[in-house]
């Protein structure tokens, strides 16, 4: 079944339905991988999917989770309502990365295969600690330390419009790294650079090379704050101005989340 892209003034970038991704509505983990085979186990829960997406539960509709890998994508239909199912993707080298899609889709004669909702793709659960600010963001959070910063803590510059560069004070930060005070004094700001870079300096986020330190922040965007910035349902507005008021979204999406300990940075630190 293919799926069609519907845009009508109720499904734009403003008031997309979206599913977010979490563990008590959707988790796929690994069972089995050899060189041609991957097993793995999906738990969902329809009936919460569709009151936190908004979707109506009449709606004719099917749930389905699209498996991409070396530019394929595999579709597995889920059983309606909610349940844990085992299932196995062939011809699929364990070489491979996966990224998954939770996704509604329309099975009324009408308008069948147009998407309704759907989750930012994501990758396998890794375990505890996914949800963890140390994992997810400091695990591509890799600065140059930088003696010639002078009073500056940090700076952001750009050799390319995918390369964002971080350097931080290294008296700063050998003296502060350890410090509570440490993540809420420097992640979100640097996080603020970042995206406000990579929204202003490329008009198309679509095209920027897998496995680019671009590519790292986009994912963790992505993923883990929930923000779609590629792909079919992307909410990626045109204007600059437009695209400055997404940045300050984003990062109070990344304050607001509880990260360590079931806490936001500030409650962390405080």
């Amino acid at each position: 079944m293919s799926v069609r892209t519907h845009f009508v003034e109720k499904w734009n970038f403003t008031n997309r339905k979206r599913i977010k991704q979490k563990p008590e509505l959707i988790l796929v983990e690994q069972l089995n991988r050899n060189s041609n085979e991957f097993v793995f186990k999906v738990q969902w829960d329809e009936e919460n999917i569709l009151k936190q997406s908004g979707i109506d539960s009449s709606i004719d509709r099917l749930l389905v989770l699209d498996v991409l890998f070396l530019g394929n994508t595999h579709r597995f239909e889920l059983p309606e309502g909610g349940s844990t199912e085992e299932f196995v993707l062939e011809d699929c080298p364990d070489n491979a990365i996966l990224e998954f899609r939770l996704k509604l889709v329309s099975n009324d004669e009408a308008t069948r295969g147009i998407l309704l909702a759907a989750t930012s793709p994501f990758k396998l659960q890794a375990g505890p600690g996914t949800n963890d600010a140390g994992s997810s963001f400091e695990g591509f959070f890799s600065p140059d330390l930088s003696d010639s910063l002078g009073s500056r803590i940090w700076s952001v510059t750009w050799p390319a419009p995918d390369m964002p560069v971080i350097s931080l004070n290294r008296a700063y930060f050998n003296k502060s790294k350890d410090q509570a005070y440490f993540p809420v004094h420097v992640f979100p700001e640097i996080l603020r650079a970042v995206v406000v870079g990579l929204l202003l300096n490329n008009e198309d986020l679509n095209v920027l090379e897998e496995g680019s330190p671009a590519d790292d922040w986009l994912k963790f965007v992505e993923q883990s704050l929930e923000y779609s910035l590629r792909g079919e349902d992307a909410e990626l507005p045109d204007g600059n101005e437009e695209r400055l008021e997404l940045s300050d979204k984003i990062v109070t999406a990344f304050t607001e989340k509880k990260w360590r300990n079931g806490k936001t940075l500030l409650e962390e630190f405080v």
